[in-house]
C-alpha cells in the first residue's frame, strides 16, 4: 500500500540522512524539517560539525547531550544553543576548552566565572574583552591574559591598567602595550625604558611630561638618535639633545643615518649649519 511505501521509504531516507550527516554535517541544512527534529541524524552531523546546530529544530539546541556534542567538536557552535544552556557551567566549559572564543556567548553569570574565564584568557589573552567588569578587575586573570597577549591590558580595568607588576608583564610581552598603561605608569622612567629597551617605538606611548624631560630624553638618544622623533617639539629644538641625536646616529650609521635624524629636528635646527656639519654633510 502507499502508506507502506510512505512507511518503508521514511526510513530510507533518514538511513541515507544518517550517513551522509556523519560525513558532512552541514547536510543538515537541506533536510526535511522531520529530519532536522531526529535527535539521531543531529547528533550524527554535530558529531562532524558543530555548528551544524544552527540547523537543528528549537527542542534539540536545548537537549544537553546534542549541544554538548555540538561544542565538544566546535566551541562556538554555543552560540546556536538555547538560552539557558549558555548558561550551564557544563557545557560552557566544553566550548570554552575547545575554543576559548566560546566565551563570548556564554551567559551573563559564567562569564563572571573565574575558572572559565582564566580557561578562555590563557588561550586568547583579549577574550578577556567578554569578562564580566568583576573579572577585568582581577589581577590574576589579567596577569594570564596579558602574559598570552600584552594588547589584554586595554580591556583591563583602569585600577590595573595603573597596576605596575601587571603593566610591566604586559611590555614584556610587547612594548607598545605602554600604550595601554595607565597615565602614571606611562610617565614611570622604569616602566618606559623597559619597554623602550625591547622596541623603541614604545616611547611614542610614553607621557608627554616624559617626552619633554631634557634629561631623560638626553639619555634615549644617546642610545638611538632616532628617539628624536618622539621628544615634545620643544626638545626637537634643544641644540644639546639635537646635537646627541645626531652624533649617535652618524657613529652607528654614518652621514645617512646622521641625515635622517636632522630631519626629525624642527626649524631652525633641522637647517642649522653646526648641525648639517655635525650630520657629516657640510
Amino acid at each position: 500500500s502507499w502508506q507502506d511505501f510512505r512507511e518503508t521509504n521514511k526510513w530510507h531516507f533518514r538511513a541515507m540522512m544518517l550517513a551522509e550527516a556523519a560525513r558532512n554535517g552541514e547536510l543538515l541544512v537541506s533536510a526535511s524539517l522531520r529530519l532536522r527534529a531526529d535527535r539521531g541524524v543531529v547528533l550524527a552531523a554535530v558529531g562532524q560539525q558543530g555548528c551544524a546546530l544552527k540547523y537543528a529544530c528549537q527542542d534539540l539546541r536545548s537537549d544537553s547531550g546534542i549541544v554538548h556534542a555540538a561544542v565538544s567538536q566546535d566551541g562556538c557552535a554555543l552560540k546556536h544553543a538555547s538560552l539557558h544552556l549558555r548558561s550551564d557551567s557544563t557545557i560552557v566549559s566544553a566550548a570554552v576548552e575547545q575554543d576559548g572564543n566560546a566565551l563570548q556567548h556564554a551567559g551573563k553569570d559564567l562569564r563572571a566565572d573565574r575558572r572559565i574565564v582564566l580557561a578562555a584568557v590563557r588561550q586568547d589573552g583579549n577574550l578577556l574583552l567578554h569578562a564580566s567588569d568583576g573579572l577585568r578587575a582581577d589581577s590574576t586573570i589579567v596577569l594570564a591574559a596579558v602574559k598570552n597577549n600584552a594588547y589584554a591590558l586595554q580591556h583591563a580595568s583602569p585600577d590595573l591598567r595603573e597596576d605596575r607588576a601587571i603593566v610591566l608583564a604586559a611590555v614584556r610581552q610587547d612594548a607598545c602595550a605602554l600604550q595601554h598603561a595607565g597615565e602614571s605608569l606611562r610617565a614611570d622612567r622604569a616602566v618606559v625604558i623597559e619597554a623602550v629597551q625591547q622596541d623603541g617605538c614604545a616611547l611614542q606611548h610614553a607621557s608627554e611630561d616624559l617626552r619633554a624631560d631634557s634629561n631623560f630624553m638626553l639619555d634615549q638618544v644617546t642610545r638611538c638618535g632616532r628617539m628624536l622623533e618622539y621628544a615634545s617639539d620643544e626638545l626637537r629644538k634643544d641644540r644639546s639633545v639635537v646635537r646627541a641625536a645626531i652624533a649617535q646616529a652618524h657613529r652607528t650609521g654614518g652621514a645617512g643615518e646622521a641625515a635622517n635624524v636632522l630631519k626629525m629636528a624642527l626649524p631652525p635646527l633641522n637647517q642649522d649649519l653646526e648641525m648639517v656639519r655635525a650630520a657629516g654633510l657640510g
